[in-house]
């Protein structure tokens, strides 16, 4: 969503943007426009990462420095499994143990660029497999395009799920191939912050900012690039174990719900024109 959070602060209006860079239809820029002459009265704008600020701030017509950066907080009480390993294990297809597994989570849509992943575990070794979770209207033509590449075999489609973490406990690796329509990618963090080595594309929005290239997670820039990073995580279990570490260790850190709240409450402060 474009306009994700209005808060009222005494007789203040804060608007926080949570999108990342989209070409819209006539309709929805007409749209656009008229709510750019409401959120252009607020008193405080903010955007939840550089690229979500960039956004609003191109979207609203007002200077880049206006726009606060304020990182979504996660409660990562809510990512513990409920459910044991080998109850997700019979949901998916009887793979060989030892081969990489990689997924994914999203809202399928286009730009999510889900047929990216599926190219890549096409060409990747035969030990990585995959799987989907999400639904929307992309999934029809991804599960076409498994079957096209002839790894149908290597993918499961297992639609949207209440807890995904469930899921992503079972991953070796996890990757979200969004382009710079991605404002946030909360998929992304949370599997990092259950210790899941993460891949996301260097033009793939707010997503690069969570990701430090093989410090944090790694970042790739084309589809055999992704195909050669699942290559070396299938074969190199320390560095999953590296990557999975860091990255969990610097979302808890980055993005607990302490640190958003106080940094909101400054914000709000600002707009009140009250000294925190």
């Amino acid at each position: 969503m474009l306009i994700a959070a209005a808060a009222r602060s005494g007789s203040r209006l804060v608007y926080t943007h949570r999108g990342g860079i989209r070409d819209y239809s006539r309709v929805k820029q007409f749209r656009l426009m008229l709510a750019r002459r409401l959120v252009r009265r607020f008193h405080a704008i903010s955007g939840n990462t550089r690229q979500s600020a960039s956004a609003a701030a191109r979207w609203l017509g007002i200077p880049p420095e206006d726009v606060r950066v304020i990182y979504n907080g996660l409660d990562f009480a809510l990512l513990e499994p409920t459910r044991s390993p080998s109850q997700i294990r019979a949901e998916l297809p009887d793979w060989p143990d030892g081969a990489l597994l990689v997924g994914t989570a999203a809202n399928l849509q286009s730009w999510k660029r889900v047929n990216r992943l599926l190219e890549a575990v096409a060409r990747s070794r035969d030990g990585v497999n995959c799987v989907v979770l999400g639904e929307g209207p992309a999934r029809p033509g991804l599960e076409r395009l498994s079957a096209e590449l002839g790894v149908p075999h290597r993918v499961a489609f297992v639609g949207w799920k209440k807890r995904v973490a469930d899921y992503l406990q079972l991953l070796d690796a996890f990757v979200l191939p969004s382009g710079p329509e991605e404002g946030f990618g909360n998929a992304a963090v949370e599997a990092m912050g259950l210790g899941i080595p993460t891949v996301v594309f260097a033009d793939g929005g707010g997503l690069v900012e969570h990701v430090i290239d093989r410090k944090t997670g790694l970042v790739v820039s084309d589809t055999d690039d992704l195909a050669r990073a699942l290559s070396e995580l299938a074969a190199d279990s320390a560095l999953r174990v590296q990557l999975g570490g860091a990255g969990r260790r610097y979302v808890r850190d980055t993005y607990s719900l302490d640190a958003m709240s106080s940094r909101y409450d400054a914000l709000y402060h600002e707009a009140l024109a009250i000294r925190p």
